[in-house]
């Protein structure tokens, strides 16, 4: 996905900033971005969404930065640990999580994750090629026992 990093010129006008206020150097998302956003989410899910910098919108699924921030990264692997064993359960699988690819993130009273991950079967050798997953987990703050999977499944190809 293209980035929005850069602000042109004329889309400059159409910012409705709360810059000059609050001095943070965000601004509120423009209609290009908007769209660009929307149609990231429609065609992936939520899953792979474009970084827009210091962008203010209010419930935008935004890309995670999981290193360097190790109790969100813990919150990230509950998470994925949760949606496979959800998963095995369901499907009478028997896979567990081998690494945390990527991870988007949706405030709602919580966090709403949108994991990327590798799993394995249990017991398979270095060897076996993994298999890249998806799930939607929404994880309850400040009841850290409320986690809840909305959706695990193997990534659809493209």
């Amino acid at each position: 996905m293209a980035s929005s990093s850069h602000i042109l010129e004329e889309e400059k006008e159409e910012i409705d900033s709360d810059d000059e206020f609050f001095q943070d150097g965000y601004h509120t998302i423009t209609k290009k971005e908007e769209m660009e956003y929307f149609c990231a989410v429609n065609e992936s899910q939520g899953f792979d969404v474009p970084y827009f910098g210091a962008v203010y919108a209010f419930g935008l699924i935004t890309p995670m930065k999981l290193h360097g921030f190790p109790g969100l990264f813990k919150e990230v692997q509950i998470s994925a640990n949760e949606a496979i064993k959800h998963y095995n359960n369901k499907n009478g699988t028997n896979f567990e999580v081998v690494d945390i690819v990527k991870a988007n993130h949706a405030g709602c009273c919580g966090s709403m994750y949108y994991i990327t991950f590798n799993v394995k079967p249990i017991g398979t050798s270095a060897e076996f090629s993994s298999i890249t997953f998806q799930a939607k987990v929404y994880y309850a703050i400040p009841i850290k026992d409320i986690i809840e999977v909305e959706l695990c499944r193997p990534k659809p190809s493209n």
